[in-house]
């Protein structure tokens, strides 16, 4: 809870300067709030261990859903990076290369989801038959 107060405040604080900069017409505002992002994701990043660590487990534990849980952290981190990246883009003032990137993101998580959603299929029409 203390960390996302600390990183909010940061991001509050990054937010104010830009805008001060702005106001004086600096081209430095954008880098400013690019940095105060930069190190917002490394703050991100430190809570990965304890993310894989928890999917380890569960692999271990039940080994049948391990390629299930694959699935579904990678098309998570997909979708996080994308989504981290477009809004940078969007901040930049490049709308349309965020829209794009996005549109990406969301293409790869289907297409990495595609073997799963086959074995849900193939578990139901297994299940309708018998």
């Amino acid at each position: 809870m203390e960390i996302a107060v600390k990183y909010s405040a940061v991001a509050i604080v990054a937010i104010l300067c830009g805008s001060m900069l702005k106001d004086i017409k600096s081209p430095f505002s954008t880098y400013v709030v690019l940095v105060a992002g930069i190190g917002i994701i490394i703050a991100c990043l430190n809570v990965l261990p304890a993310v894989m660590g928890f999917a380890d487990r569960i692999s271990s534990d039940l080994p049948e859903l391990s390629q299930g849980i694959e699935v579904v952290f990678k098309v998570c981190g997909i979708t996080f990076v994308t989504r981290i990246c477009a809004q940078t883009c969007r901040d930049c003032g490049e709308g349309g290369l965020g829209m794009k990137l996005e549109l990406l993101g969301n293409l790869l998580a289907v297409v990495l989801s595609l073997p799963l959603i086959e074995t849900v299929f193939l578990l139901i029409t297994g299940l309708l038959k018998t």
